[in-house]
């Protein structure tokens, strides 16, 4: 009996050792390393944007300084310039750890910022009280930036803030009127290109490698602009006198973005 089981047994570790045999044998499979993702936020981009913007509520006046008198209206409170506005951006990033992103980008805005107010004050002229008319009007027809961009990237989000350079066109324009026989006209208007700076942030996301949408909010300041007589008359006859008004050209903006990614992986 011992001599059949004593077989069985031999056999069966003949076996076992030709399968452990047949498995060293075998070729090892690598395991494939585990790529880290590529900065999704590096590169160029363009787009479009298209907003809003609202003014600062500012006072304004309008001076007035002739013979036989002088004249400054008292200010108007509510010189908001509101209005859409919509344009084109460019900008680079680079992507650092997968995290910060640092960038620089310039855009171009063309604007519909625009405010005219106007009212009626008693104007002493020759030592007689007359009814003046006093209005005025500010505009921003267009603006650009060149600025930075500091974020931080969380996955398909990229949250940033952004600084930097300002310039624009303004355009600022008032008259002075008393009807009658002693009756004038001064008028002043000023359209001039000016520097100031701006500040702001936004949320951009990613819809894939290449598309993203975002909203941005901007401060930008061009600073105040001064109008100069350009046309005085007295019932219709040119003379000596100076025409000013101040203009604070401060503004707010809130816009959405859309741009494409040039991906450089």
């Amino acid at each position: 009996m011992r001599k059949p089981s004593l077989a069985v047994l031999a056999l069966a570790s003949l076996a076992s050792g030709m399968t452990a045999a047949s498995a060293a044998d075998l070729p090892v499979r690598p395991v494939a390393p585990v790529a880290a993702p590529a900065p999704l936020w590096a590169g160029w981009y363009f787009g479009g944007n298209f907003g809003y913007g609202f003014g600062e509520n500012v006072e304004s006046t309008v001076t007035v300084v002739s013979t036989p008198f002088t004249f400054v209206s008292p200010p108007f409170q509510s010189m908001d310039r509101n209005g859409v506005l919509g344009g084109l951006q460019v900008g680079y990033n680079w992507q650092f750890g997968y995290s910060w992103v640092f960038g620089v980008v310039a855009d171009i805005q063309a604007t519909a910022l625009k405010n005219s107010e106007a009212g009626v004050f008693a104007v002493s002229v020759l030592n007689q009280t007359v009814t003046a008319n006093v209005g005025q009007t500010s505009k921003i027809d267009w603006f650009g930036t060149v600025r930075g961009k500091l974020g931080w990237a969380a996955g398909n989000w990229l949250f940033y803030g952004t600084g930097g350079l300002a310039y624009g066109e303004v355009d600022v324009a008032g008259f002075i009127s008393v009807p009658g026989a002693n009756g004038f006209l001064f008028s002043a208007d000023s359209q001039t290109t000016r520097v100031g700076w701006t500040a702001g942030g936004g949320i951009d996301y990613a819809i894939n490698n290449n598309l993203t949408v975002g909203v941005e909010y901007l401060f930008v300041d061009l600073g105040n602009e001064t109008a100069t007589a350009t046309g005085v008359t007295n019932r219709g006859v040119p003379i000596a006198a100076s025409v000013s008004l101040d203009q604070s050209f401060s503004t707010n903006i809130v816009r959405g973005t859309l741009n494409w990614r040039f991906s450089p992986y």
